[in-house]
């Protein structure tokens, strides 16, 4: 079913096409035959010294359609072979909950709402060579959920990227969160927590990029292993 909050996505959207559309002058410029073809995650990057004078917003927006729904609004600019941004975001999603263990998998709820804020620091580069990428990250974060998890704390992001063909990147990665950086507010509170997740993202402008992603949220303890979430989702990032 579809929740109120969702309807956030398409209101982003349509300002996020508003924004590119205002900056048409520099959105339609073409990348030169002599750049290289390789960007980290799909990221769309301008002329390096026009960045390094001025940074520009980075806005992100995914959503399955029902339950699940990922925004962010960062700002930054080009850095070497990439791009570094500070930014907040907020994922929320609903889904069925699973674990390791008979015995506490019997008493898990049948829908577990689960819901992320963050606010980091993220960075991303790439080879002009290989095309081959990285992404590195660090924030601190509210999770709430359902099941266990409810804390604040420090958290990493390490990402690996990949130019498939011109315009068409793979990404793989992580976030760790473990508890002895958290404030452990449950005492049932998880050792480990993590997402999974991994997807491609496609150019179509220079600075828009639409994408599939992959999500997995998990937590980690000696004796089980609880599944918070899985989603895919659907969207699109723009960059100035």
């Amino acid at each position: 079913m579809l929740r109120p909050n969702a309807m956030i996505l398409p209101c982003l959207c349509l300002l996020l096409m508003s924004f590119h559309a205002l900056a048409d002058g520099r959105g339609g410029q073409q990348i030169p035959r002599d750049q290289p073809e390789g960007r980290l995650l799909g990221a769309a990057q301008p002329e390096p010294q026009d960045q390094l004078e001025s940074g520009g917003p980075v806005l992100e927006a995914y959503w399955d359609g029902d339950d699940a729904m990922h925004v962010l609004l960062g700002a930054g600019g080009r850095i070497d072979n990439g791009i570094g941004y500070f930014y907040l975001s907020h994922f929320d999603t609903v889904g069925k909950p699973s674990s390791s263990s008979e015995r506490f998998d019997t008493g898990l709820p049948r829908e577990n709402d689960y819901r992320s804020t963050r606010f980091g620091f993220h960075a991303e580069g790439f080879s002009q060579d290989t095309g081959e990428g990285f992404g590195l990250g660090l924030f601190l974060y509210n999770n709430k959920s359902d099941v266990t998890i409810d804390r604040y704390g420090l958290g990493g992001t390490l990402d690996l990227a990949y130019v498939l063909a011109e315009r068409f990147r793979l990404f793989v990665g992580a976030d760790l969160m473990p508890g002895f950086t958290s404030s452990r507010l449950n005492r049932d509170s998880s050792l480990l927590e993590y997402e999974l997740h991994g997807g491609v993202r496609i150019l179509i402008l220079p600075s828009v990029d639409i994408g599939l992603t992959w999500r997995s949220g998990r937590t980690w303890d000696t004796d089980r292993r609880n599944r918070l979430y899985e989603d895919v989702m659907a969207g699109l990032r723009l960059t100035f």
